[in-house]
């Protein structure tokens, strides 16, 4: 089994440690542990950003490993509009886009940019919208041995019904692609729910790496018919 690595800064080789090996893992250069996602500043953005501020938030280069968490807004949803985000998730596929436009618009290079999620039907969803040549977009199974900069995770589930995240290994490799930055798209109260993503959860959670979004009128935005198809959004 692995025991150094090379790739991921001290807090996304934490989440591995935690979750595979037991705290095992060593990173074979110091300067590795000290990776930052490198952004460009606006002249107002100099100070740490509000914590309500999850956008903001998921762009702080400060900031290595952030879950964004979908339940204030889709927790509020009634039953018969969260049973069918089960494969796919259109709400984390318009919080992803909206990263990337950020993060784009700090000079990240988008081939320094990945996305993974590890269901084909939001893989199929997010590539229509993110339409961007030199920016990866994979489920888990074709992620392995591409490493970013920047991953931004889809989880897609809002249920503990998630038989494809049972699977820890592919969790880890899901999440240790990220070398200097991870983010984390997704229900907590579902993650808390799925051992294998359980202790992830709970380490994000005492470690205060959890940015909720809040309720921003998803029935009223974000799930129109083709709401998520919208080209322009990127």
């Amino acid at each position: 089994m692995l025991r150094k690595q090379y790739r991921m800064n001290k807090d996304i080789m934490k989440i591995s440690n935690e979750i595979v090996y037991r705290g095992m893992m060593q990173s074979g250069a110091d300067w590795v542990l000290q990776r930052q996602l490198k952004l460009a500043l606006s002249e107002n953005q100099n100070d740490a950003p509000a914590p309500a501020n999850w956008l903001a938030l998921a762009c702080d280069s400060s900031r290595s490993v952030l879950f964004l968490n979908t339940d204030p807004a889709l927790g509020k949803l009634p039953a018969h509009k969260t049973q069918g985000l089960l494969r796919k998730n259109k709400y984390e596929c318009w919080v992803i886009s909206h990263i990337i436009c950020e993060l784009l618009s700090k000079q990240v290079p988008e081939k320094n940019i990945g996305v993974i999620t590890p269901y084909v039907e939001q893989h199929k969803l997010l590539k229509g919208v993110i339409q961007r040549p030199m920016l990866d977009v994979n489920t888990i199974d074709k992620s392995q041995g591409i490493d970013k900069e920047c991953i931004l995770v889809s989880l897609v589930k809002q249920a503990c019904r998630a038989e494809f995240l049972k699977d820890i290994r592919k969790i880890n490799i899901a999440f240790t692609r990220a070398q200097a930055k991870l983010l984390i798209v997704g229900s907590l109260a579902a993650a808390l729910q799925i051992a294998a993503l359980r202790s992830y959860a709970q380490l994000v959670v005492r470690e205060g790496w959890v940015a909720p979004i809040p309720d921003i009128a998803p029935e009223k935005e974000y799930f129109k018919k083709n709401r998520c198809e919208e080209k322009a959004n990127i």
